[in-house]
């Protein structure tokens, strides 16, 4: 039987103590990155396809009356798209092809942002425009977009998936 004086006693009980408190303090920051980068693709991806599935919808339905509109929502969703990859690569919650698809994904949706006003955009590029709209809103309709409760209780790995099918079809 090893005999401890109180010393050592205390100090052993307050090394043990630190340790279970440090390591708590760890989880709870791995807690904490994963819920950021969840909540952080769910406000700005996936919230954002569900608006802009009603936006061009909508747009489709007024015979396309506020193109320069809908090129700032395409825009602004694609820098969201760009700010949760960065989000994940940051906090190292997601790998490097996830961000890649969120990064060509955001691409994508950049690529539609022309600004109509103060600018001739020819009649061509603008039907161009259009017709690929209207197929983008029926690959993000046939993912689901266009049923927002069933992603109430998604995860991360969930998000990247259906991002990921969005892009293999949109190829």
């Amino acid at each position: 039987v090893i005999r401890f004086s109180r010393q050592r006693k205390i100090l052993i009980i307050s090394s043990i103590s630190l340790n279970i408190i440090l390591f708590s303090i760890v989880i709870w920051s791995i807690i904490q990155m994963n819920y950021i980068t969840e909540r952080t693709l769910k406000v700005n991806v996936i919230d954002k396809l569900f608006e802009l599935q009603e936006i061009i919808a909508k747009q489709e339905n007024e015979e396309w009356g506020n193109l320069d509109f809908l090129s700032n929502v395409l825009q602004d969703t694609g820098l969201s798209v760009a700010h949760a990859a960065n989000v994940g690569v940051t906090s190292k919650t997601i790998n490097n092809d996830d961000a890649e698809a969120l990064i060509e994904f955001g691409g994508y949706l950049n690529g539609f942002s022309i600004s109509i006003n103060n600018q001739i955009v020819p009649k061509e590029a603008e039907e161009k425009m259009k017709s690929e709209l209207l197929e983008f809103n029926s690959i993000i309709a046939e993912e689901g977009f266009d049923h927002y409760e069933a992603f109430d209780n998604w995860t991360t790995k969930n998000y990247l998936t259906k991002i990921k099918a969005i892009l293999s079809k949109l190829e």
